[in-house]
């Protein structure tokens, strides 16, 4: 029998992992955006007023539903989900596939993101996850970065490890929060302020650690973050 929405909330209180907790959350959430899309797509013309507050909602849905995932993932890196299995993974190709499914917003926000070519660079990881730790560095490279700015995104053989920075043009982080960057739900100052969960870098942090590599971060205010990851190559 399916569960409701409300049993689903109640189970979290009551002897539940994070896991469990974002697996019941995920259907809900799926259904709430689904519906209100439809609204959204509807024939029936909407008030300004309805409108402007099924959009809130829909963001915030997909705030909640990020949440869920990001859930999973701290989950997995405290072994509460099994981890999958390392494979040897084509570098560069894989970055090039997560800019090329952030296109819409790059066209949007008129970035110009550059991935150099490499073509002989292997590490060792699961996809999903090193998808994830692109996703969500490139990503904060184009929310902190102004419309017309700069994302490059460069690779260098550092023995047996492999470099990759992700620099932007934006606006920076100040210096008494870099050392907090990586905390779970730890948010910058009003700079860098935005609707997220604060779980992103913490999660990247743990993502790349798990892979048996290391992550740092320099940035200065109104000249831009780097982001410096190595993996061990595969």
């Amino acid at each position: 029998m399916n569960r409701s929405c409300a049993d689903r909330i109640a189970l979290i209180g009551f002897n539940v992992y994070p896991a469990d907790a974002a697996h019941e959350l995920r259907t809900p959430l799926a259904v709430i955006q689904a519906q209100i899309e439809v609204l959204l797509r509807g024939r029936e013309p909407l008030s300004a007023k309805t409108k402007t507050g099924l959009v809130s909602m829909l963001e915030e849905t997909k705030s909640l539903t990020d949440m869920t995932r990001d859930l999973l993932l701290v989950a997995r890196q405290n072994g509460a989900v099994p981890s999958k299995s390392l494979e040897a993974i084509l570098l560069a190709a894989l970055v090039v596939e997560v800019v090329e499914s952030l296109s819409l917003m790059i066209h949007e926000r008129d970035m110009h993101v550059t991935v150099e070519e490499r073509s002989d660079l292997v590490v060792s990881a699961d996809r999903e996850g090193l998808r994830r730790i692109f996703m969500n560095v490139i990503v904060n490279a184009l929310k902190y970065t102004p419309a017309h700015g700069q994302v490059r995104i460069a690779f260098q053989e550092d023995g047996s490890r492999v470099c990759v920075s992700v620099k932007d043009t934006g606006q920076g982080i100040s210096k008494e929060h870099l050392p907090h960057v990586f905390e779970r739900f730890y948010k910058a100052d009003n700079a860098r302020q935005s609707t997220g969960t604060g779980l992103g870098l913490s999660i990247v942090k743990e993502l790349v650690e798990s892979y048996g590599g290391s992550i740092s971060i320099q940035s200065q205010i109104g000249r831009g973050t780097a982001v410096i990851m190595k993996f061990k190559r595969a």
